[in-house]
């Protein structure tokens, strides 16, 4: 957030010198990176896309991935990367009450949503039973460094390091 209330302050006294006026009620704050969970295999599934205005909401369904799964482990990260485990971890939870069944019959539903405030809020829910859980992330922004976030986007591009 601190370099985004500099560049605003220079945008604003660049404004002033050029006799421009600016609309300040226009300005959204985005999501800096995208947001998702691992998926079975070790893959990220995005969910919410970087550069996102915020606020926002987003869900997807997923499925079980074995047969009598009673819980799913839910892994939020953020990044770019097609590898879970090569993105930026903030935070995992346990969604458990699954009803024992067939691989892929037991759906899930993962909400995620970012408030005015930049909290994260993830939330799983087991669509045939209603049980769910949830995490909140904090400054979930701050945790990478703007060399981090670089070399993350330099590897995710085809061609990356």
């Amino acid at each position: 957030m601190r370099q985004w209330l500099m560049g605003l302050r220079y945008r604003r006294q660049h404004g002033k010198l050029a006799q421009e006026s600016m609309d300040f009620n226009n300005i959204q704050d985005v999501t800096p990176m995208s947001l998702g969970i691992e998926v079975y295999g070790g893959g990220f599934s995005v969910i919410i896309p970087k550069n996102t205005k915020i606020p926002i909401k987003f869900k997807e369904q997923y499925r079980t991935a074995h047969n009598n799964q009673t819980s799913v482990q839910i892994t939020v990260y953020q990044g770019e990367a097609d590898v879970a485990k090569d993105n930026n971890w903030l935070g995992e939870f346990l969604l458990n009450n699954i009803p024992p069944e067939d691989a892929g019959k037991e759906k899930i539903d993962v909400t995620m949503e970012i408030n005015m405030q930049g909290v994260l809020h993830v939330t799983a829910v087991c669509t045939s039973t209603g049980d769910k859980d949830s995490i909140k992330v904090i400054e979930y922004k701050r945790r990478m460094g703007k060399d981090q976030i670089k070399r993350i986007l330099d590897e995710a591009r085809p061609g990356g390091a």
